[in-house]
């Protein structure tokens, strides 16, 4: 697949949560076209702490009863053998610089199906791997797609928050 066309499938891939009501429910939802994770970009404090702010905000305003953030396809080193971990490394960073909350990882299949997304408070999806080293996949993309009514409950019914790259 074309980088071109994979960040096609991102937007579709994501455009199901968008559409999933008229007017958004009582989620906190940050979705960026803005690939903030690769290196150098927004990382760690950079972009004037904006991401740390943004974790800060979704936590403080989910209402899921979950606590703790679900990393859907943010992929294990690993993955890239001696290739940085760019994915990983901003979420960290961001997490750390932010709320410092626990993060539970789903990057197989079987996990992204399996997990419980109200046991968090905030689910974040990083960019794709075509752009970021250690990003989503596009067969973990597929799997969250068989997800989207449980990802718009947790957004629309529980309250929970949603950060997407």
């Amino acid at each position: 697949m074309k980088r071109n066309k994979c960040r096609a499938v991102v937007a579709l891939g994501l455009m199901w949560l968008a559409a999933s009501q008229s007017a958004w429910g009582q989620g906190f939802v940050v979705i960026s076209g803005d690939d903030a994770d690769d290196w150098g970009h927004c990382g760690g404090d950079l972009c004037g702490n904006l991401f740390p702010n943004l974790f800060d905000e979704a936590i403080a305003q989910s209402r899921s009863g979950g606590y703790g953030i679900v990393a859907i396809g943010v992929n294990s080193l690993e993955w890239y053998g001696y290739k940085p971990n760019y994915a990983l490394i901003s979420l960290n960073d961001w997490n750390s610089l932010g709320p410092n909350r626990p993060v539970t990882h789903a990057r197989t299949e079987e996990e992204i199906a399996a997990v419980n997304f109200a046991d968090f408070a905030m689910i974040y999806i990083p960019s794709s791997f075509y752009h970021t080293h250690g990003g989503i996949t596009t067969t973990q993309i597929a799997a969250l797609n068989l997800r989207q009514a449980d990802v718009q409950y947790f957004v629309n019914e529980l309250g929970g928050s949603l950060i997407a790259l």
